[in-house]
């Protein structure tokens, strides 16, 4: 560069997909009970320098930091940066007992045997016995409400104030070892010494009167609403937000010792046990999210509820665990099925839902409960069925891979066969258009239409030629689409079929999958060409370079705020028909698609199709996706934000938008920056708008390279990102 560079950054997230892992890190996923949490779980094998997480903060910049017992990690959701005493020079001690960030965006590391050491704006400070700490052992750190932070040692309790370090007398002697320390934004403040619990009053320390439980007092906690708790036995004490002479007590399910505790955003409490159990209470009951055996009855050490809501749980000796609110639920067939591939999905009157495994026989879902069904016995074991319609008669038809089709009107079944003019044996697809005749797909005689009960066979004397048939629907004005494998689309209008292939500038002739969207719009799930709309004789195509999860689709939806859903074999993704509108009249160039898959909660990403229904959206607004490991229900206004309910353009798909960090920028060699460079989240304390971080690069260098990430904890595998130099 001949001239003083000044280099802007921009770096915006936009779309969501499945990526490639960026470390050689394979934490283990596993699920609690369905619609409650997914489990992630990383030990020292993944990259932890150690298995037994002692503290967990996260700091402002995003980032998670972990303590262990042989050095400090830091986290961005994929990889872990390992600090300790063979690379930092500043940590005298590999075993972190205790983390703080403080107001300044301090990070303060209490050691065992090495003192406590600050990092703040790329530089670390040390303080030991030799700086005038009280003991080199630190199990605690708090911060006050005077910006003063304490620091509790096993020779008592000292104080840092800005840069200084002094020891404090405290309660109970100087020298008396400080095992917890809190402080309140109401500036309340409190210890735990020996298994008396103090109060800070002025100048002065307040022995706590309230003897409930004193003696198995393990630890303190202050949550975000000001509230101090005290924790240990079976038994949680708690003190509102300004009263520090009456604890409340409240009783614990389990008996086991109690390690850490946490009080969430939303006003869930949080205990971890000594046994590896992890209780929650949520409107005045105590529930079990995971047993000892979730967590290799490892105790648990510390808890953190992240900015996005996952909870972090630190455990002794079995490393690092995420809990994340499952997005979609998984239904699968009756215990009895001998697969879990879901073909074809139908809608019963009362809400409940019959599921089509493959060659697995019938289910029926209601509420929580699956049981088998057989149609009044006539279904053979095990049969191939599918697809499943429901019409608007009441009747459930059942098409079948191999054994015909079946029609059961609530009391008995009837199969139908060549008395009425029918003798195919595998169906594909039914539809019941609006003046209520049947329409079959085969997979060899093309279609079918049943009406008035006799069938009428369409061939190529009528103009029809098609044999497999995937996949029939009406449009709007009362034409039908009829999708073939390989023998591309049909249309049939006023008595006669017209055909439109990829000629005509669409995905493909192999159609998986028809949909019609509430304005009429056609769209088209190819088997490899991408998704396709037609609107107004019009064709416009999206494959994987425009977001998709993949470009064989197999099914789609339509929820009711705007949004299209669409099944793949790469998972299932979501876009707003706006932004595709915007796309195909060239006012944009992007349409922001959010993929979900199994960090959502879907046990496998390819989603069954070729057959038509094979997904559904029941009368409360609730979508179902077949998939080859049971069908997913997503109901979509739990994932969506009030500006995507109101079907806005704007793309926000997790709680909080990440944080962009530049970690290094390096040029010729020589490194430039000397901490993480990160976007303030927020306004600050004067009300100032977020500021642009911006570097200055000295003239006369010819290689710049950038360092960068976005640190979600969510989903961190589907990042991606846009970015802009001037």
């Amino acid at each position: 560069m001949g001239r003083r560079a000044r280099l802007a950054w921009t770096a915006t997230l936009v779309v969501f997909l499945v990526a490639g892992p960026r470390s050689a890190a394979n934490p283990t996923e596993t699920s609690s009970s369905p619609g409650e949490y997914l489990i992630t779980r990383w030990q020292a094998e993944d990259g932890l320098p150690q298995s037994t997480v002692t503290s967990v903060v996260q700091t402002r910049d995003g980032y998670l930091w972990l303590g262990t017992l042989n050095g400090l990690a830091r986290f961005d959701g994929i990889r872990f940066m390992v600090l300790g005493a063979h690379n930092t020079p500043a940590l005298k001690s590999n075993r972190i007992l205790a983390l703080l960030e403080d107001r300044a965006g301090g990070l303060w590391i209490g050691t065992e045997g090495g003192g406590v050491t600050r990092w703040y704006a790329g530089r670390f400070t040390t303080y030991t016995i030799w700086e005038g700490l009280a003991h080199d052992t630190v199990q605690c750190l708090a911060e006050d409400s005077r910006g003063q932070v304490l620091i509790g040692t096993l020779g008592g309790l000292s104080l840092w104030h800005e840069g200084q370090i002094q020891s404090h007398p405290g309660p109970a002697g100087s020298s008396a070892p400080v095992r917890a320390a809190v402080s309140t934004p109401s500036g309340r403040t409190a210890l735990l010494i020996g298994e008396a619990i103090y109060w800070r009053e002025g100048a002065a320390w307040r022995k706590d009167a309230d003897r409930v439980g004193e003696d198995s007092i393990e630890g303190l906690y202050s949550g975000p609403g000001g509230q101090v708790w005290a924790f240990g036995g079976d038994v949680l004490k708690r003190w509102a937000k300004d009263a520090a002479d009456k604890a409340h007590v409240i009783e614990l399910p389990s008996a086991a010792p109690v390690g850490a505790t946490l009080e969430t955003a939303r006003g869930d409490m949080w205990v971890g046990t000594r046994f590896g159990v992890l209780l929650r209470w949520r409107v005045g009951a105590w529930r079990t999210i995971l047993n000892s055996q979730d967590l290799g009855q490892h105790p648990v050490r510390c808890l953190l509820e992240d900015r996005e809501g996952n909870i972090w749980v630190g455990t002794d000796g079995g490393g690092l665990a995420r809990l994340k609110s499952r997005r979609l639920d998984i239904v699968r067939p009756h215990r009895g099925t001998v697969t879990e591939t879901i073909r074809s999905l139908a809608s019963a009157p009362d809400g409940g839902v019959w599921l089509a495994a493959a060659c697995g026989g019938l289910s029926f879902w209601r509420g929580d409960r699956v049981e088998p069904f057989d149609a009044d016995g006539m279904l053979k074991p095990n049969v191939c069925a599918g697809p499943l319609l429901r019409t608007r008669d009441g009747c459930l038809w059942i098409g079948t891979s191999g054994d015909g089709l079946y029609r059961w009107n609530g009391a008995e079944s009837r199969k139908l066969g060549s008395a009425e003019g029918f003798s195919e044996a595998t169906i594909l697809s039914l539809f019941e258009d609006r003046e209520e005749r049947l329409w079959i797909g085969t997979a060899e005689a093309g279609v079918f239409q049943f009406h008035q009960g006799r069938f009428r066979h369409f061939t190529t004397r009528d103009g029809f030629p098609a044999r497999l048939i995937t996949a029939i629907v009406q449009d709007a004005g009362g034409d039908l689409w009829i999708g073939s494998n390989g023998g591309g689309l049909y249309r049939y209008a006023d008595g006669k079929f017209s055909l439109y292939s990829r000629r005509e500038g669409w995905g493909g002739d192999f159609i998986r999958t028809l949909h019609v969207d509430g304005e009429g719009a056609l769209w088209i799930g190819s088997g490899g060409g991408g998704l396709t709309r037609m609107k107004d004789g019009w064709f416009h195509t999206i494959t994987t370079r425009d977001g998709l999860s993949d470009d064989i689709v197999s099914q789609i939806l339509e929820d009711d705020f705007g949004n299209l859903w669409v099944g793949t074999n790469r998972g299932i993704c979501r876009f707003n028909k706006r932004e595709f509108e915007a796309l195909a009249s060239g006012k944009s160039r992007t349409v922001a698609v959010v993929a979900y898959g199994k960090s959502d909660g879907m046990e496998s990403l390819e989603c069954t199709g070729g057959l038509l229904p094979a997904a559904l959206k029941t009368s409360d607004g609730a979508l179902w996706f077949s998939t080859v490991k049971g069908a997913v229900r997503v109901e979509p206004g739990s994932l969506l934000t009030a500006g995507e309910k109101a079907a806005t353009a704007q793309e926000h798909s997790l709680l909080a938008p990440p944080i962009v960090v530049i970690e290094e920028v390096w040029s010729d060699g020589a490194r430039l920056l000397e901490a993480p460079l990160s976007r303030r989240e927020s306004s600050d304390d004067a009300g100032n708008p977020p500021a642009v971080p911006r570097l200055v690069v000295q003239p006369g260098y010819q290689n710049l390279e950038i360092r960068y990430t976005a640190l979600t904890f969510t989903a961190p595998e589907k990042a991606r990102f846009r970015y802009q130099l001037e």
